[in-house]
């Protein structure tokens, strides 16, 4: 049997056990979602957003990042508001409903 241990001293956030769980994201869209939750910080509500910093992040442009963040409008994981020269980007609760799972037992958890 394998041990795992983490040693890491922890500057931490939060991300849903749905997300990590989920098939309908792609492994880049999730990166730059949780990129974009750590940038949150201390705001829960929203943020303007620093796409060059989102980009950096998950090395890619900033069209492919704004492609990105467009497709997680889509799938209803951010709000994109207009705010004149930047957009601000809310994030609420996952879509858990209209998210898709490897197995049901992935739910067990409520999603969280």
């Amino acid at each position: 049997m394998d041990i795992v241990r983490d040693r890491r001293q922890w500057g931490a956030f939060a991300v849903e056990n749905a997300l990590i769980d989920t098939t309908d994201l792609d492994g880049i869209t999730k990166m730059a979602y949780i990129v974009l939750l750590r940038l949150l910080e201390c705001d829960s509500e929203h943020m303007p957003l620093i796409l060059p910093r989102i980009a950096a992040s998950i090395n890619c442009s900033e069209e492919t990042t704004q492609s990105i963040l467009g497709e997680l409008q889509r799938k209803k994981y951010i709000e994109i508001i207009p705010n004149g020269e930047q957009s601000i980007y809310r994030v609420s609760d996952l879509p858990i409903e209209n998210m898709s799972f490897l197995c049901d037992s992935c739910l067990a958890d409520g999603g969280k």
